[in-house]
């Protein structure tokens, strides 16, 4: 018996863990999304505070155009509640930014599928399906 196992448990008694499908793998993908776009609408907060013309501080001012204003504690709620469900899957950057579900259009490709938007034309590269 390994010491990797709780005592009492037996390896040969253990079934193995089974490998996640594709669209368990896609939808952890983009739940990790949605938290990097929290850390750029934050990173953009900062941009615009110093009066830096980023791209991400550029990315804050056309979702203050489309949604009025602005809330961090939203934005962080939202990343944190991103819940992708599978053939609707939406775009986390308009989730995040401003509160809207606009869907993902999905490319199948060989090594990595790519999500895009068509709203804010955000890409991303997904796990293969």
């Amino acid at each position: 018996m390994s010491d990797f196992f709780i005592s009492g448990f037996s390896e040969s008694g253990m079934s193995p863990l089974s490998q996640p499908s594709p669209l368990e793998v896609r939808g952890s993908r983009l739940v990790q999304l949605a938290q990097l776009e929290l850390a750029r609408f934050e990173f953009g907060l900062q941009d615009r505070v110093q009066g830096k013309s980023t791209q991400v501080a550029r990315d804050l001012e056309v979702a203050v155009q489309r949604a009025g204003r602005l809330s961090h504690p939203r934005a962080k709620q939202r990343a944190h509640a991103y819940t992708p469900v599978e053939g609707r899957e939406h775009c986390p950057h308009c989730w995040v930014f401003v509160g809207q579900k606009h869907a993902l259009h999905i490319v199948p490709g060989v090594y990595a599928d790519t999500a895009s938007c068509g709203e804010c034309s955000s890409q991303y590269q997904l796990a293969a399906s």
